[in-house]
């Protein structure tokens, strides 16, 4: 499988996979990430760019193996129109958490953000990219 890394702000990266799904992870630096405005600001400013180069709705990968919390500025921000705005952006959302924390989390980021896209949580990403690519020519 082909991964390019194309960004990287806080503790996030940001990976093209096969050319079809942005992936989002954390930094392997063996520190847990704090998701705070600012990091999602610039995670829908990548959904957006990417979303209209490609002329057509992503589909997006995120990693929460190591994810501590969502602040409550972003908690409040995701109900926002803009960050709101990330709706018209995607087509469908995995989230990958194998552990309980992260479904925990998973299962709080679903609340906050209602998508209109469809979403859901995998214990591992190959599930998670298996299930993506269903959703490729939606």
């Amino acid at each position: 499988m082909t991964s390019i890394k194309i960004d990287e702000f806080g503790s996030f990266s940001f990976w093209l996979i096969e050319d079809k799904i942005l992936a989002i992870r954390l930094l392997e630096n063996g520190e847990k990430a704090l998701l705070d405005v600012p990091t999602a600001r610039y995670a829908l400013a990548v959904q957006r760019d990417l979303c209209e180069k490609k002329k057509e709705k992503i589909l997006v990968l995120a990693n929460l193996s190591n994810m501590s919390r969502i602040s409550a500025e972003a908690r409040a921000w995701a109900k926002s129109p803009e960050g709101l705005e990330v709706n018209t952006y995607i087509s469908a959302y995995a989230l990958v958490a194998p552990n309980l924390f992260g479904r925990m989390l998973a299962s709080i980021i679903m609340r906050i953000y209602r998508p209109s896209y469809a979403a859901k949580l995998f214990p591992n990403e190959k599930m998670a990219i298996d299930w993506l690519l269903t959703y490729k020519n939606n």
